[in-house]
């Protein structure tokens, strides 16, 4: 039997193994596979502030067969820039370190100035007329079966954009900030988007990701990524909001991957305290990431917390939890002596990855969780202490330094028996030998 001849649920099935790219050669075989083959290239589609992309987004949510597939909502949170978009000098200073843009004819620039502004004006206006809060909301409505969100924090375009998108300012790249930007705390699109999930009533959310975008700082808006911005709300029925999302969340993935603009400190309390918030809403939690970069830790820092732990509702009790992953956090040793022993009874995985202990020792850590509980998956990556002995790691020579990192992970001896395995010649326990002298 040929294949054209099988059924279409079969060939729907059949179709789900195939990558995008295969999934748009198959739909050229004829009319039946192309039919069959197109559900499976709505399983994530992309909402963002733009008109082109959200008609897209639209037309799938209202499709009869395509958004029944509809299974993940990308949130494309780059946006256009009002310090660039209303200042046409601003914007070339920045096109002449773009190595794809800086030979660009001036005669070009200027119009090229001009479309960014108006793709800005655009983005501004669907969110000041609820464009895209309504548009996200109703689309909610019509598609049953999404159950997961994804901030993405690079640029994600759908290709009848590419023509808007050619040759002009990248969305998140800034090479030279503007000599007047003012930082401030509007509505951002992630709130549009968790508020349309709140004004839907949709309650099938169940994952949250965080895709950080991998990007030199130097080139980023100081803004940009998912960051501490996002949990500063303008408006108070945004936290409710936030509320109501995370209450159905069982995983969360956050990378805190924003620099902070000076002008945010002052609010770094009112940010702490929503995350908190935020985080201890969600009951039905399983499965927890979260990733700190250096930058957002120097932030908190200026809070007169040498602990970032003490920012994020990490202190919450999830009867639920079964793995947790942390990465870049500075916690004492009490606090993660906490995490521990609220997760006891239902952690199956627990991973530290670059963490730092503000204070206390990591063997004290590997040791309660090694003899004092069964959790099964237990890792540390490359963590370490803020001081060894009475010096400060952080003024180390990088060899030093290295001797000081401590890696490994559960395992089992010969006897059977719970141990921590490490690299040979490295350990947890080296700083006893500070204390009595020995190599």
């Amino acid at each position: 039997m040929s294949f054209t001849k099988l059924p279409s649920e079969l060939q729907i099935e059949v179709f789900s193994n195939l990558s995008n790219k295969d999934l748009k050669n198959v739909r050229a075989v004829s009319t039946c596979c192309r039919d069959n083959a197109s559900v499976w290239l709505f399983r994530s589609i992309i909402a963002c502030a733009r008109y082109q992309a959200m008609g897209a987004f639209q037309k799938i949510s209202l499709h009869p067969i395509y958004r029944e597939y509809v299974k993940e909502v990308v949130f494309d949170a780059t946006e256009y820039d009002r310090a660039l978009a209303e200042n046409e000098h601003e914007y070339q200073r920045n096109v002449d370190n773009h190595n794809d843009l800086k030979h660009t004819v001036g005669w070009f620039r200027h119009a090229k100035f001009k479309q960014y502004q108006q793709l800005y004006r655009d983005q501004e206006a669907m969110k000041d007329d609820g464009i895209l809060l309504h548009t996200v909301a109703k689309a909610f409505e019509w598609m049953p079966h999404v159950h997961s969100i994804v901030y993405c924090a690079r640029p994600r375009h759908i290709p009848i954009e590419k023509k808007d998108m050619r040759d002009i300012l990248p969305r998140v790249f800034w090479h030279m900030p503007p000599r007047r930007f003012s930082w401030t705390t509007p509505e951002n699109g992630f709130h549009h988007l968790i508020g349309a999930v709140a004004l839907a009533r949709y309650t099938k959310v169940r994952e949250f990701h965080v895709d950080p975008y991998p990007l030199d700082y130097s080139q980023a808006r100081p803004d940009f990524g998912f960051g501490f911005k996002d949990f500063l709300f303008a408006n108070p029925d945004y936290l409710e909001s936030g509320k109501c999302f995370f209450r159905n969340l069982t995983r969360v993935e956050l990378a805190l991957t924003a620099k902070t603009p000076h002008s945010l400190a002052p609010m770094l309390l009112e940010v702490s305290r929503n995350m908190r918030t935020l985080l201890s809403e969600a009951k039905e939690l399983r499965h927890l990431g979260v990733r700190m970069d250096l930058f957002a830790n120097l932030a908190l820092s200026s809070t007169n917390h040498r602990s970032s732990f003490a920012h994020f509702g990490l202190s919450t009790e999830w009867q639920k939890l079964q793995s947790i992953n942390i990465e870049g956090i500075h916690a004492t040793e009490d606090e993660l002596h906490g995490l521990v022993h609220r997760g006891r009874y239902t952690l199956e995985s627990m991973e530290f990855s670059r963490c730092v202990l503000t204070s206390g020792k990591w063997s004290n850590i590997v040791e309660e969780v090694v003899y004092g509980t069964q959790i099964g998956a237990f890792v540390l990556n490359r963590v370490n202490e803020e001081y060894v002995g009475d010096e400060r790691f952080a003024t180390m020579s990088s060899e030093d330094a290295e001797q000081w990192y401590y890696e490994g992970e559960v395992g089992r001896n010969a006897k059977g028996e719970r141990c921590f395995e490490e690299r040979p010649g490295k350990s947890v326990y080296a700083w006893r030998n500070l204390l009595t002298g020995t190599a």
